[in-house]
């Protein structure tokens, strides 16, 4: 494929794709702060996640939004924060990587009920460079040693 249009197109999801047997869906992060209101310093950090597999028209809106975590304030976190807060986040997912299985009832009879084996993967993550450098635990961007210098 020559040109990618949305992250289905990738090579991380088509190595995902030929590797799992089972059945999959991919998801992306997102973790930002928002500022409460104008002038003010207060702030919360959701951990948002989406399904990749939903048309790319859909699958930002809220209805389709995955809301992982909300760290509530009243300040940006400090790294060591930002690492318990993820804590959590990555270990569920870990869980997710290695299947749920899901009941799925027959319409006709209980005999041929299924029980689906399902996993999850996270494939990428979107941040602005201070929410990355928070989740990586990297110097902030405008810092002697940021991604800036």
């Amino acid at each position: 494929m020559d040109t990618m249009k949305d992250i289905c197109d990738g090579e991380l999801y088509r190595r995902v794709q030929e590797s799992c047997q089972d059945t999959f869906i991919t998801l992306s992060l997102n973790i930002d702060g928002i500022q409460l209101n104008k002038g003010s310093k207060k702030t919360i950090w959701p951990i948002l996640l989406v399904v990749n597999e939903i048309p790319i028209k859909r699958r930002f809106s809220p209805e389709n939004l995955i809301l992982a975590g909300v760290w509530p304030g009243p300040t940006k976190p400090s790294r060591t924060h930002m690492a318990y807060f993820l804590k959590s986040t990555v270990t569920e997912l870990t869980r997710l990587e290695n299947g749920i299985g899901f009941y799925i009832p027959s319409q006709v009879s209980s005999s041929t009920d299924q029980i689906i084996l399902i996993r999850v993967y996270l494939i990428g993550a979107c941040c602005d460079k201070p929410a990355q450098a928070l989740v990586q635990n990297l110097p902030e961007p405008i810092a002697a040693f940021g991604c800036e210098r």
